[in-house]
């Protein structure tokens, strides 16, 4: 493999920064990871084919029709294509964080989602109702992961450290600190 100026451009400045290529790959897939909004896009499909799976499996109950079979059976492998992409944004974050993504209770709504889908998945032989409840289970606990306590914002890990360092700070350059103005 032969290096392009470009290349060689890029691996001096990252060493003059003190970053590695692994961290500047890292730093590129965080930035592909943010743009994708993978469970963005996994809380919407599990709930809008849950929905319909739970309205075709009430229906299915007091009549079953080929096209209801075939709809259930798409709808199905909509939530299968959801699963994989949950999976890998699921994959992303172990990645990009270098650690597995349930260590934070934002990461642990996020896998506890994935479960539930995926034991919905287990189960869909049994019955298509608990199918379509796993499945809009899976969008509602992607939904609750969004609330405010839940973002994974490390600067609320250490907000109130930042915080009183900014107001100690503040303290030690106020003027009424100052020996001069002491009295």
């Amino acid at each position: 493999m032969s290096l392009g100026l470009d290349d060689v451009y890029r691996i001096a400045e990252l060493a003059h920064v003190g970053i590695n290529e692994e961290a500047a790959q890292r730093m590129q897939a965080e930035l592909k990871y943010n743009k994708m909004d993978v469970f963005r896009y996994c809380k919407i499909g599990y709930l809008v084919l849950g929905g319909l799976l739970l309205v075709l499996s009430f229906a299915m109950l007091f009549r079953r029709t080929r096209w209801m079979k075939v709809a259930v059976w798409l709808l199905g492998a909509g939530v299968l294509v959801v699963f994989h992409y949950h999976m890998f944004g699921m994959g992303m974050r172990w990645y990009i964080g270098g650690y597995a993504p349930w260590s934070n209770s934002y990461e642990t709504m996020v896998y506890v989602g994935w479960a539930t889908v995926l034991a919905g998945l287990l189960f869909v032989r049994r019955s298509t109702i608990t199918f379509a409840l796993a499945t809009l289970f899976g969008g509602i606990i992607l939904f609750v992961r969004l609330f405010r306590y839940q973002l994974p914002d490390r600067a609320d890990q250490y907000g109130d450290d930042v915080r009183r360092r900014k107001e100690e700070q503040r303290d030690i350059e106020s003027p009424y600190h100052r020996t001069e103005y002491c009295g």
